[in-house]
């Protein structure tokens, strides 16, 4: 969250007559959220909301820079919670619910980051992130697959195009037969 974003937010929230304290939270997207969920409410059987709180190696928040620059935060926090679609159709008035939503976002992560507290169960998942080795085998990683394919483009022309053409088609077929590849593997979840 850079501090450029939280003016601009803060600067639309003036115009629009909302609160303009916010620290942690932008303000929500309301009109791109109704769309979204009047395009899908119907095939979809829940919306998850998740909020992110990040605590730097200097046990401070990070910000863009910092994990771009290649320090990674020490400890992530994640909480979801899910809202069935039918909990969704039942709500009167989406942008009030919306912002209330980021306005509890907002009080969650202020006690987060200033008591160092958080409000629900938490499970560590990992509790050491990779550091830079991680980081420079990702780097290597996709240095090496941006290389092939651009060797594959140049040099071997029709075997990049009967791969792209395969990949497309494995695609294609998933979404014919299972809605989609996500869709594929929350179906094997279930099982």
């Amino acid at each position: 969250m850079s501090e450029s974003n939280l003016k601009i937010t803060n600067e639309w929230a003036k115009k629009n007559g909302l609160s303009t304290n916010k620290v942690y939270t932008l303000h929500p997207r309301v009109k791109g959220f109704q769309v979204m969920i009047d395009a899908a409410i119907n095939d979809i059987d829940s919306v998850v909301d998740i909020t992110l709180g990040y605590v730097d190696r200097n046990n401070v928040r990070c910000s863009e820079n910092s994990i771009l620059s290649g320090e990674l935060p020490s400890r992530i926090v994640c909480h979801c919670t899910r809202i069935t679609s039918k909990d969704l159709q039942k709500v009167e008035n989406l942008d009030k619910w919306l912002h209330a939503r980021f306005e509890s976002k907002e009080r969650e992560l202020k006690d987060f980051y200033e008591n160092k507290r958080i409000h629900f169960k938490a499970h560590p998942l990992l509790t050491n992130m990779p550091d830079l080795p991680g980081v420079f085998v990702s780097y290597i990683f996709w240095l090496f697959l941006s290389t092939l394919t651009l060797y594959l483009l140049l040099v071997r022309p029709y075997f990049f195009v009967l791969l792209t053409l395969s990949s497309v088609s494995f695609f294609v077929g998933m979404k014919v037969l299972y809605g989609g590849i996500d869709r594929y593997y929350l179906l094997r979840l279930r099982q």
